[in-house]
């Protein structure tokens, strides 16, 4: 989790995640024309001696955010190559995304729900959290279907304040129509959406280890399942809520890049 963390300041993926506004930080902002007022110490006396007017220096404060984890854990998200599971990479994203909002400052909550919501993490942070997380994490196993409205519905009785919505499920254990009611519910209220879905064949096994008859089976399937998804983005588009298809190769990744673009757009502003 450290070494996945710390990736963050690396590559293009991993570029400029701060929630920038004036403030009293440490990065360069702009320059602007003083004001009365102005610290004594923000005088920029370099700039006054090439324009002969009094300016001051702004730098970027950063702004922390509220983000929830919302954890499926029906039954469809065990399924995959043991260990390796849905659930188990959506356990290691939630350990993860805990683990970077910690260093960073920022809130963080986590319920997990399956017909109904089993457990809930009010927002907060330290490690002491961090402790509490493992030991839910540790009791989760996947069960029965998938009720996002209820677990939506749980959380905002809870947390009245927007926040930014992170939902871990494949969106095979209920109806399109449920998630499409939970989202609007927590929309009206102001809070951002993103799903990581992790999509069901690329858990299951790679195409290049079937045979002819089954890679044709398998592909098949596979059209199924992208023609279910795009039935639930195209419900879920007119919402503001982004969906992120992912495998097994990419699903830490695309935590990691979700929780900086929260955090660079004041998604669940504190």
């Amino acid at each position: 989790m450290d070494a996945l963390s710390k990736r963050r300041q690396q590559g293009k993926m991993f570029g400029a995640h701060k929630t920038k506004q004036k403030g009293m930080g440490d990065d360069f902002h702009a320059l602007a024309r003083y004001y009365p007022g102005a610290p004594f110490k923000a005088l920029d006396w370099k700039a006054f001696s090439r324009t002969g007017e009094l300016m001051v220096r702004e730098f970027e404060s950063e702004k922390n955010i509220r983000m929830i984890v919302f954890l499926d854990h029906s039954g469809s998200m065990g399924a995959g190559i043991p260990f390796n599971t849905k659930l188990d990479f959506a356990i290691r994203s939630t350990m993860l995304v805990m683990k970077m909002a910690e260093e960073r400052q920022d809130l963080f909550g986590l319920v997990t729900f399956a017909d109904r919501p089993t457990s809930f993490l009010p927002p907060g942070g330290g490690k002491a959290m961090f402790f509490q997380l493992l030991e839910i994490l540790a009791l989760v196993e996947p069960q029965g279907r998938s009720d996002p409205l209820a677990a939506v519905d749980y959380v905002m009785q809870r947390v009245p304040r927007a926040s930014f919505y992170v939902f871990l499920t494949d969106l095979e254990s209920s109806d399109s129509e449920i998630f499409t009611e939970a989202a609007k519910r927590a929309r009206a209220t102001k809070n951002n959406i993103t799903v990581i879905s992790p999509f069901g064949p690329l858990f299951e096994t790679k195409l290049t280890d079937l045979t002819a008859t089954e890679r044709a089976i398998a592909e098949a399937i596979f059209e199924e399942y992208l023609g279910y998804r795009k039935q639930v983005e195209d419900r879920l588009r007119g919402l503001g809520v982004e969906i992120i298809n992912v495998g097994p190769d990419d699903m830490l990744p695309n935590v990691i890049k979700t929780y900086m673009e929260g955090k660079q757009l004041g998604k669940g502003s504190v």
